[in-house]
């Protein structure tokens, strides 16, 4: 009886201290679904859509994230993000084809909610629709869901395309002058 009472106060306690261990970054790979209804014209007939957020391990420090946030407009982001602290920071290409100042995008585990920062703006002049924006917007980190089948993920335009201009933003990044 008291092998059992031990063993159980043991388990207990193990269970205990994992708990208490708090989320990091790197813990939130996975894909994210909020449901989101939209009056519209006619709030009899909502439309019915949902948030989006996948995050998909790349590499070393580095993670793929994919966003659509939904509305009345929509903002949709894909790109390579790198692990700075305890955010996801996603960047674009300076000065590459758009008249706007490059994108700096973070995700950032906050609690037990997952929030985006755009606090700039430059990322929803590029990526939304007029009345969208991804600068507050957040997601239950308790919703976090398997990510699937990682070859179809990694092998669909989106994350091709997102793995090209990062590989961009890193021959840019070699290409500028040392600071002394």
């Amino acid at each position: 009886m008291r092998l059992i009472t031990l063993l159980s106060a043991f388990l207990w306690l193990g269970s205990a201290t994992a708990q208490a261990e708090p989320l990091t970054i790197r813990d939130l790979a996975g894909i994210y679904r909020v449901p989101v209804t939209v009056d519209f014209l006619h709030p009899e007939r909502p439309f019915k859509t949902q948030h989006i957020l996948e995050i998909v391990p790349y590499g070393q420090g580095n993670f793929y994230i994919n966003t659509e946030i939904n509305g009345h407009h929509a903002c949709t982001l894909s790109g390579i993000a790198e692990v700075e602290e305890s955010r996801l920071v996603y960047r674009s290409v300076p000065g590459e084809d758009d008249p706007w100042p490059a994108c700096t995008f973070s995700i950032q585990l906050q609690a037990s909610r997952i929030v985006f920062d755009d606090a700039e703006g430059a990322c929803r002049r590029l990526y939304c629709g007029a009345s969208a924006g991804l600068d507050g917007v957040s997601f239950d980190a308790k919703l976090r869901r398997p990510l699937g089948n990682l070859r179809k993920i990694r092998s669909s335009a989106g994350y091709e395309e997102a793995v090209a201009v990062y590989e961009r933003l890193l021959q840019w990044r070699t290409a500028q002058p040392k600071q002394p």
